[in-house]
């Protein structure tokens, strides 16, 4: 396997892209999985609704990628 710093930036896009994708799949799913439910046995006690998640699963699915993409910038840099 090559050192990180020597990977092409395709493969750190498309695993950029990969993950970006999955967590966005994820999130559909469950909130599909959600509506299909019964709404009258509320938020299945976890408080969801109350919490706000919409940020977390932006940062979830945003911020990996966008550390990896720097991580990488820096390893490039580094390796000269």
């Amino acid at each position: 396997m090559e050192a990180f710093g020597h990977w092409s930036f395709v493969r750190v896009f498309l695993l950029s892209a990969a993950w970006f994708i999955l967590s966005v799949a994820g999130w559909v799913y469950l909130t599909v999985r959600a509506f299909s439910v019964d709404v009258s046995q509320g938020s299945g006690g976890i408080g969801a609704v109350s919490v706000g998640v919409g940020p977390i699963i932006g940062a979830i699915s945003i911020v990996p990628p966008l550390v990896l993409i720097l991580a990488w910038l820096i390893a490039r840099a580094m390796s000269g």
